[in-house]
């Protein structure tokens, strides 16, 4: 393989694996581009979504600590983009940047003339949105931005099972939707993996042992610190459209983000237009006159591949596309499996 056939890729994660409850899916993207030979991780940022970003940071240093000690690390921001918003009582409200932002840039301005940086960005947007915002002028640098949110209509649930608590939010747009306004409104390719991609695989408690037994040291750690997310999933009821099954595992939402980046042939896609209604919260439906933006790229708002690959290119920088996962191939899960069960050579 040669230097030309490596990725570059930054990951803006907020992982909680071994947390109570803790969302354990970062971790396995992060293990699966570890794992890609065809992967070069320049660095990763700690950013707030399912947790603080102080506790994103801890994660991160615990994988760096155990396992990958050239990883390097820099902290993001804490809370949601700051925009001025014009308050009377207020003059301005100021953007701030943050050493993940800054390391962002620094790895842009460093790259060599033809080569890009793809971001996975699975967790809130505001370190990347406020990377374009500050840098505009390094958005030809980027490759793509590959987001784990999105549905193809305001109706379609992040539901899981059958019992009420397994209906999510969307939550990596739901925490900082004006971060997504940003990217969306940015000449850059987006890259859309969201509920509808992630039900097309599961993590089983077998694949989990099956990790355990005959994986390498990092995953068997993140099979093990899996636990408690796999048993809050077997509460949820029973697997979607199967009422007779119970649950025995997980979606691993953000690992579908790395899997895209390994390999886009894993995947089949389409352009749309992304859009951002507002209408009542799914998540509180006992709840009146509350409502929330929703982020939908809808099939209806399909675009055609143009046969040019930099057509596409241009196509895939207008501001409101966004190239839409849909599903994956039938050899999928296996390949992945195979992935994260060791590195490959």
């Amino acid at each position: 393989m040669s230097k030309k056939d490596i990725k570059k890729v930054w990951i803006d994660t907020d992982p909680t694996f071994g947390d109570p409850n803790g969302d354990c899916d970062d971790g396995y993207c992060i293990i699966a581009l570890e794992h890609a030979r065809n992967i070069e991780i320049i660095g990763a940022s700690p950013v707030f979504g399912n947790t603080t970003t102080a506790n994103a940071y801890a994660k991160l240093r615990d994988l760096k600590d155990m396992f990958y000690p050239d990883l390097s690390i820099a902290i993001g921001a804490e809370d949601m983009l700051a925009l001025n918003n014009h308050k009377k009582e207020a003059s301005f409200i100021a953007t701030e940047t943050s050493p993940a932002v800054e390391a962002m840039a620094a790895a842009l301005g460093e790259l060599k003339k033809g080569r890009k940086l793809t971001i996975a960005a699975i967790g809130s947007l505001v370190n990347v949105a406020t990377l374009l915002i500050m840098y505009p002028e390094l958005t030809d640098k980027i490759e793509s931005v590959v987001v784990v949110a999105g549905r193809y209509d305001h109706t379609q649930q992040f539901k899981f099972g059958t019992n009420p608590g397994g209906i999510f939010r969307d939550l990596n747009f739901d925490v900082d939707p004006a971060a997504f306004y940003v990217l969306l409104n940015a000449p850059v390719k987006t890259v859309l993996a969201g509920v509808e991609v992630a039900q097309t695989m599961w993590l089983y408690a077998s694949d989990l042992a099956l990790f355990k037994k005959k994986g390498t040291p990092d995953i068997k750690y993140m099979s093990e610190q899996s636990a408690d997310w796999l048993a809050l999933w077997e509460s949820f009821g029973n697997e979607i459209d199967h009422p007779e099954v119970p649950i025995h595992g997980f979606h691993p939402f953000d690992l579908f983000a790395g899997g895209f980046i390994i390999d886009p042939d894993w995947f089949k896609g389409e352009y749309r237009i992304a859009s951002t209604p507002v209408f009542p919260d799914d998540t509180l439906p006992d709840e009146k006159n509350v409502f929330k933006p929703y982020l939908v790229a809808s099939p209806g708002t399909c675009i055609k591949t143009p046969r040019s690959r930099k057509k596409e290119e241009e196509l895939a920088k207008t501001p409101g596309v966004v190239y839409y996962l849909k599903t994956v191939t039938d050899d999928y899960k296996k390949d992945m499996i195979k992935l994260l069960l060791k590195p490959q050579k």
